[in-house]
């Protein structure tokens, strides 16, 4: 995966040209997340000794474990996306929960019901389970990739989505803002009061910050981010290294089928209107050129 971006300053152009390729190979690190639950049997008691699985629907890899003697049973360190959970026993139904949605250091918690039934007999759950975040109290949002593809970004850097965020705003100002300026598009926040030097980047598990500046040291281009969290406090021991926001970003690890994109955005002064004081002053518009190309492929 790789990305380029080239900028000149003044009244020349800005031109952006991104690439990225993702292949699908597991990165080590990676911060995932976990898919827990209990089985049950018809009594309503745990059910110990069952075979439990989780497949991504995306990738098809499986992951599986068995309960405990209490029924419980625990699926960590599995990679952000779409699973079918599926519980099997010699005797019993087998239980499948479709659509089951994982974040990024997020747990899903899904209770997996068994009847007694004949062999080839199944039960399906054909609703996701609810997202209940019992485990820790974390707190913070996620921010999902369909508001990273869509949301309009002046720049085009993630950065920017942090003030969607309970808790987080945006600081003018200071060293911290000064080289968020030099980028393209990036801004400084802070949040819960905190500096704006106090932010922890995390991508795909490895740190990601300029410890120097404060600011994030890696850049992914948007159509390499999966999703991101902001943990803004109350976070498990595995964070805490800065005490303001924790922002842990997941990159897109690909899928069985191919995807690519091709695009450009275009900013032109021949599209816009001049503005009041220059047409009080009998100014001509200035002139202002930014164009951002791209392309990104994923795949297994």
């Amino acid at each position: 995966m790789t990305g380029r971006e080239y900028e000149t300053t003044g009244r020349s152009p800005f031109v952006h040209f991104s690439v990225s390729y993702l292949i699908g190979s597991s990165l080590c690190g990676q911060e995932a997340g976990s898919i827990q639950g209990i089985v049950v049997d018809p009594q309503g008691l745990a059910a110990p000794g069952v075979k439990v699985t989780a497949r991504n629907i995306e990738t098809g890899s499986l992951r599986e474990t068995a309960t405990a003697s209490d029924g419980l049973y625990a699926l960590p360190n599995l990679a952000v996306g779409v699973y079918t959970v599926a519980a099997e026993s010699k005797g019993f139904k087998k239980a499948i929960a479709q659509n089951v949605r994982l974040e990024v250091a997020g747990d899903c918690v899904s209770t997996l019901p068994s009847k007694w039934a004949r062999v080839a007999e199944s039960i399906e759950v054909t609703t996701a389970p609810p997202q209940l975040q019992t485990s820790d109290s974390q707190i913070g949002a996620v921010v999902e990739n369909k508001a990273i593809a869509e949301l309009p970004l002046n720049g085009r850097n993630f950065t920017q989505l942090m003030v969607l965020m309970a808790g987080a705003t945006e600081r003018a100002g200071g060293t911290v803002a000064g080289h968020y300026t030099e980028r393209a598009g990036g801004i400084a926040f802070s949040v819960n009061g905190n500096r704006q030097t106090a932010n922890q980047f995390l991508i795909d598990g490895f740190m990601a910050k300029e410890v120097q500046h404060g600011t994030n040291s890696v850049e992914p281009i948007i159509d390499a981010l999966q999703e991101f969290r902001v943990q803004t406090s109350n976070y498990t021991a595995e964070f805490g290294t800065e005490a303001g926001g924790q922002i842990n970003a997941v990159l897109k690890s690909g899928t069985n089928a191919l995807h690519g994109a091709l695009w450009e955005f275009l900013r032109n002064d021949k599209l816009d209107a001049n503005n009041f004081f220059n047409n009080r002053s009998g100014s001509a518009r200035p002139a202002f050129r930014r164009n951002q190309y791209g392309v990104a492929a994923e795949g297994r």
